[in-house]
């Protein structure tokens, strides 16, 4: 069959199964896979392309269906014998129409979409999330994996059992947990909650309200802008180091075994466990609690 965008079997697969569906703007994509990692992209066509590869497995291993009910399309593959994987592995490559709604998963793979206008849900047991110029809700989990999500136009919420999180321009809230990794979040336009059990933090230009903590790290902030909510970060292994603009208005609430601020709060710039006070003219809460570490304000 040849795809009419283009894709093409890459040398490793000892076979494959390629399908095309015409559907509508609006649909829905599902995958549901025993194996093997999905990455999904964009094309000017009503068409959805499904390129699945196979490295190791013999026909007979494996139970395939595609369906098609009206714009949307469903795949399913079960590997009916469990052996050990050694080389045996799955691909799938898929093209949908520019505004079209995916719900992914895999147990045993890595999850990637690009240039979607549409919902996004993913769910993996072991592999990465890697999402990029989403317009929409992401709602994303991995059991053993990084998750990155870049220019989202919508809400993303991701939970990691045993990787980091990296996530930047995203219009609406974000909710990021991982049990075992750091967290980078920069330039949201809503609200941020995120939490870490077991790495760094950093929190960069939030404009709504922000709660972050970590039980075994240090926090670097950084509020060039007024945000419109308040902050509050924690953690119980590490140092907290901010950095406000000029014009940033806050009031301070910092706990900790030793505070130091370039920035006056109410006249003072050092305490020894706590420090409250109206950085200029007082505005939002900015409550700062090292429980083990240092807190320090800079000047952007």
């Amino acid at each position: 069959m040849l795809f009419r965008s283009g894709l093409s079997v890459t040398a490793e697969a000892d076979w494959d199964i390629e399908k095309q569906f015409d559907v509508k703007a609006g649909g829905k994509l599902v995958i549901t896979t025993d194996q093997g990692s999905i990455r999904v992209d964009s094309h000017s066509l009503e068409v959805v392309e499904v390129l699945l590869e196979v490295v190791g497995f013999e026909e007979d291993d494996l139970r395939t269906e595609f369906d098609q009910n009206g714009a949307d399309v469903r795949v399913d593959v079960d590997v009916k014998r469990h052996t050990s994987w050694g080389r045996r592995h799955l691909k799938f490559t898929v093209l949908v129409p520019a505004s079209y709604n995916l719900d992914l998963n895999t147990s045993g793979g890595s999850i990637s979409a690009d240039n979607v206008s549409g919902t996004v849900d993913a769910d993996t047991s072991g592999g990465s999330l890697d999402f990029k110029n989403i317009v929409g809700d992401i709602r994303a989990h991995t059991s053993g994996g990084s998750i990155d999500a870049k220019e989202i136009e919508g809400s993303v919420r991701v939970r990691t059992s045993g990787g980091s999180i990296d996530i930047e321009d995203v219009s609406g809230e974000v909710l990021a947990d991982t049990s075992g990794g750091s967290v980078s979040v920069v330039n949201v336009g809503g609200d941020l909650e995120a939490e870490t059990s077991g790495g760094s933090m950093r929190i960069e230009d939030i404009k709504g309200n922000t709660e972050a903590s970590t039980s075994g790290g240090s926090i670097r902030a950084r509020f060039a802008q007024q945000p419109a909510g308040d902050v509050s970060l924690a953690t119980s292994g590490g140092g907290i180091k901010v950095k406000l603009g000029a014009d940033v208005n806050m009031s301070l609430y910092a706990r900790a075994r030793k505070i130091r601020s370039e920035v006056e709060v109410d006249g003072r710039t050092e305490a020894k466990n706590r420090l409250n006070g109206d950085i200029n003219d007082g505005g939002p809460s900015l409550e700062l609690r090292a429980h083990s570490g240092s807190v320090s304000l800079e000047s952007i």
